[in-house]
C-alpha cells in the first residue's frame, strides 16, 4: 500500500505570476500617488499668493486711514504712492501690481479706485473717498 500524501502548496509558477501581477499593481499605485504628491503644493502656493494680495490691500487701507486731513491733495499723494506699488508695497506682495485712479463717481468727487492684481490674475479693488459732513 503505497499511498502518496500530497500536501497543499503553491507551485513556483503560481508564485512568480502572483509576484509579477503584484509588481504591476504596485507600480500603478506608486505612479498615481507620486503625481498627486507632486502637485499637492499648488493649492498651498496659490493660497499664499492670495494672502499676500490681501495683506497688501490691508496695508494700503491702513495708509489711507493714517492720512490726517484726507483732502484732494492727500488723495493725489495716496494715488501716486499706489502707482509706485513695487517701491512702496513690493515687500508685502512681490508678485503684485497696483494701480490707483482718481475720478468722480456720481455725486462723489475725488474717488480713488485702487486695484491690486497678483500674478494669478486675482484682483482686489477698493474705493477710497473723502467724506464731508
Amino acid at each position: 500500500m503505497n499511498k502518496s500524501i500530497r500536501t497543499a502548496a503553491f507551485t513556483l509558477v503560481e508564485v512568480i505570476v502572483t509576484l509579477v501581477i503584484a509588481g504591476i499593481f504596485a507600480s500603478m499605485v506608486a505612479t498615481f500617488f507620486s503625481l498627486s504628491t507632486i502637485s499637492s503644493y499648488k493649492p498651498i502656493q496659490r493660497l499664499e499668493k492670495s494672502v499676500q494680495l490681501n495683506n497688501a490691500m490691508e496695508v494700503i487701507t491702513r495708509d489711507y486711514d493714517a492720512m490726517t486731513t484726507k483732502n484732494a491733495g492727500d488723495l493725489t499723494t495716496f494715488s501716486a504712492k499706489i502707482n509706485q506699488f513695487s517701491n512702496n508695497y513690493g515687500n508685502i506682495c512681490p508678485a503684485c501690481n497696483g494701480s490707483a485712479v482718481t475720478q468722480t463717481v456720481g455725486l462723489l468727487q475725488n474717488v480713488t479706485v485702487v486695484t491690486v492684481v497678483n500674478d494669478q490674475n486675482e484682483k482686489l479693488t477698493h474705493i477710497f473717498t473723502i467724506l464731508s459732513y
